[in-house]
């Protein structure tokens, strides 16, 4: 009788114990998901103090990555920058300029050319737009509908009604990143290889952005193979020549 009651009460502690763990768990995930994030739109790094004079360089970050914002800010009269804390991915903390991040932002990319608004209204339609396979912050901030993004280094910016045509998938952002900088090498035989790297990989293609990368690289297969075409016919003629 004695080892019944041990038993019930031990089977009793078990699962107030498995549902502590559970809530707890739950309570750590939402923390982590209402911590406030910021995403880099320029290749930087942070700096041990507000100051890119006073402060020595902690750590180099990609455009995209994200940072989680501590909340503490701070002007620099001097440089005339405001400056903000940050933890970046790799868990150091450190301060950047805060014209170089979207604060409450996410990294996504497009799987079509998005349509971008000069304001956050259905009349202010604008002739920029955003193609597929690039990388964008998103701010997690609406208004009437709009959310509004930026481009590396700010150089497109504008509002979206709808993010349908944007993933925030990390095999999405994974093969648009590999293609980005796969089509930044200079030369059209480095720009082959890298896109040969990422079909190469099975695993990169389920992805949406996939196709772009096939796509891109049939027709620098094709460009290379008229290149070598007219080589052959050169070298025909100059044997007629001689």
């Amino acid at each position: 009788m004695q080892r019944e009651k041990t038993s019930e009460k031990d089977e009793i502690l078990a699962e107030a114990g498995s549902a502590y763990t559970n809530s707890t768990s739950e309570v750590v995930a939402e923390e982590a998901e209402s911590t406030p994030k910021a995403v880099l739109l320029w290749n930087s790094g942070t700096y041990s103090a507000p100051s890119t004079k006073e402060g020595k360089w902690v750590a180099s970050y990609q455009f995209g990555n994200t940072f989680t914002l501590t909340g503490k800010t701070e002007e620099n009269e001097s440089e005339k920058r405001t400056y903000v804390e940050v933890i970046g991915p790799d868990g150091k903390t450190g301060w950047i300029n805060q014209y170089l991040i979207v604060p409450n932002a996410s990294v996504g990319v497009a799987t079509s050319d998005v349509i971008l608004y000069k304001n956050p209204d259905i009349m202010s339609v604008s002739s920029d737009k955003v193609k597929l396979g690039e990388i964008i912050a998103i701010s997690s901030e609406e208004k009437d509908g709009f959310s509004e993004i930026f481009g590396k280094e700010k150089k497109v910016k504008g509002y979206i009604n709808s993010k349908d045509k944007i993933s925030t998938e990390p095999l999405d952002l994974k093969v648009a990143v590999l293609y980005n900088k796969a089509m930044a090498a200079a030369s059209k035989e480095e720009q082959l290889a890298g896109l040969k790297a990422i079909s190469e990989d099975p695993s990169n293609t389920p992805s949406i952005v996939y196709s772009l990368v096939s796509q891109k690289l049939d027709e620098l297969m094709g460009v290379n193979k008229m290149d070598e075409e007219l080589e052959e016919a050169g070298d025909m003629i100059d044997e007629v020549v001689e």
